[in-house]
């Protein structure tokens, strides 16, 4: 992954096909470690390939999920029902609780 995101900074920094010796020079300035093997690896898997190619690849692969809970279009008497339902709340007194020194400096002796 390091790997593919040295190769796209690369890419993004107006370097249209970045080498490994590239690749790996920027990693090592950077100070990230380079794994000769995953670097090879990678260069393999996108050799002949551009990055608009790459990209179009993978977002075939990508799954969409469903983010955040659809709240249900209240209709007729229940939009009513639900207008009416925050006049109902009664709001609860605080109740004023001895913790028994629970964080210390309690003159109490338990």
């Amino acid at each position: 992954m390091k790997h593919q995101a040295a190769y796209s900074l690369l890419y993004l920094a107006g370097n249209a096909s970045p080498t490994k010796d590239q690749v790996e020079k920027f990693m090592k300035a950077t100070g990230v470690s380079v794994d000769k093997e995953a670097l090879d690896a990678f260069f393999k898997v996108i050799e002949g390939k551009s990055i608009p190619e790459l990209a179009a690849a993978g977002k075939k692969k990508h799954v969409s999920m469903p983010c955040g809970g659809g709240a249900a279009v209240a209709t007729g008497a229940g939009a009513a029902a639900a207008q009416a339902a925050p006049e109902e709340e009664k709001k609860e007194e605080e109740e004023d609780v001895d913790m028994g020194g629970l964080f210390g400096g309690d003159e109490d002796d338990y």
